[in-house]
């Protein structure tokens, strides 16, 4: 049997054409961009909340809402004070992230559940709201 060469050289081209293609579709439409948007539509929704509701959201456990809820409270600014004045005594654990320095290279540890007992290792949202007044009344205790 005789193989005909151009055909192979032509579906050699074909096939590196094809993927070509399907790795610059995949660039353009990747999901890195599609959570991009997800991002900034979770971020407008939290636009959208009271100041009550964001400070609740502080003490979500779904750790990206949690920081969304750090974002926007530092980008609502001093009228967030006195709401996070009232998280005195919380106890609950701040499941989020985006706490100090984003070249900082500590992690927080997070707890699995509310019930896992805390020997000062987890932060609370008295500790992260304290930590948020410091950074926005300029106390300089992140610094």
């Amino acid at each position: 049997m005789k193989i005909n060469k151009e055909f192979w050289r032509n579906e050699i081209a074909h096939t590196l054409i094809v993927i070509s293609l399907v790795i610059l579709l995949g660039t353009i439409f990747s999901p890195a961009k599609v959570r991009g948007q997800e991002s900034k539509l979770e971020q407008k929704r939290m636009q959208s909340l009271t100041n009550s509701q964001v400070i609740e959201a502080l003490s979500s456990h779904n750790n990206k809402e949690a920081h969304k809820a750090v974002v926007e409270i530092m980008t609502r600014g001093e009228m967030m004070l006195p709401l996070l004045a009232s998280c005195k005594g919380d106890s609950r654990y701040f499941y989020g992230y985006g706490l100090g320095d984003s070249e900082a290279a500590f992690i927080f540890p997070i707890p699995s559940s509310d019930e896992e007992e805390n020997d000062g290792e987890y932060i609370t949202i008295e500790v992260a709201a304290l930590y948020l007044i410091s950074l926005l009344s300029g106390i300089g205790i992140a610094d």
